[in-house]
Order: structure tokens, then C-alpha cells, then sequence
């Protein structure tokens, strides 16, 4: 009799810990929410004015003055340059994506198009997502990122 008890005992505490599948899709909602949070932050942070590339690539100690990316010498000499990247930028064409044409992100995430009665509000990170997409691939670092990251 005691066995049997244990042994119900321990069904209902396996079936308190499978999620239902409201909870199941609770959890996963949440996940997401708090990756995008975690992404706005990071994007926040390369809003300083610092140059993009040497914020990806150079190390700290190593970055020199403040400047932009459109001035860095290192991306020129690199074949990051800012020139070579409104060649590569001119070529894409979101179309009829649901995405940001200046920043690349979706509508979801970028507040630009949030605005209502037709407002236009400048794009925050239209100087920020681009260019790293870029740099990464000139570098041949975006698609070891993407294969890590999981897309």
C-alpha cells in the first residue's frame, strides 16, 4: 500500500512539472521579450557616437581618439570603410518587408514607424545595425555569428 502511494505520489509531481501548453507558450513569450530587451540594450550602448567598427572589432585599449565610423581609418584600411559600405547599403532593398529601411530591423522593434497621423520620427539605430551586418560580413565573421547564434 505504501509503494502504491510513493509511486502516485511521485505521477503527480512529474505531471506539476510539465508545463501545460499555455504555460509552455508563456515561457517561450517571455524568453523572446527579454532577448529583444537584451538586443535594445546592447544597440543602446553603440548609440555613443563611437565609431561602430572599432567598437566591434578593435579592443577597448586599442580604439584611440572618439570618432565616427564615417571618419575611421582603420575600417578604410580594413575594406570596412564607410564608402565601401553605402556601396553594399545602395544595393539592398527591403521591398515590401515589414522592416525599417534605414536600420534594417523589424517594425517591431524599431520605433521609427510607431508614430500616428503620418509623423515621421528619425530612425535611432540606422547607423548602428547596418554597418555591424556589414563590417561582420567584410570580416567574414557573420556567418560564423549567425551559425552560433542559431538562425
Amino acid at each position: 500500500m505504501q509503494g502504491e502511494q510513493e509511486e502516485e505520489h511521485q505521477e503527480e509531481e512529474q505531471e506539476e512539472q510539465v508545463p501545460n501548453g499555455q504555460d509552455f507558450i508563456g515561457q517561450k513569450l517571455r524568453a523572446v521579450e527579454e532577448s529583444y530587451e537584451d538586443m535594445i540594450k546592447v544597440i543602446d550602448q553603440l548609440q555613443g557616437g563611437e565609431c561602430i567598427y572599432c567598437t566591434i572589432m578593435i579592443n577597448e585599449e586599442e580604439q584611440g581618439q572618439l570618432h565616427r565610423y564615417s571618419d575611421c581609418t582603420e575600417a578604410k584600411a580594413d575594406g570596412c570603410g564607410f564608402a565601401v559600405y553605402k556601396q553594399w547599403r545602395s544595393g539592398i532593398d527591403f521591398g515590401e518587408a515589414k522592416h525599417c529601411w534605414k536600420c534594417g530591423l523589424s517594425q517591431r522593434i524599431c520605433r521609427r514607424l510607431e508614430r500616428p497621423g503620418g509623423q515621421q520620427q528619425p530612425c535611432e539605430y540606422a547607423d548602428i545595425m547596418l554597418p555591424s551586418i556589414f563590417i561582420l560580413h567584410q570580416r567574414q565573421q557573420l556567418k560564423k555569428l549567425v551559425l552560433e547564434v542559431g538562425f
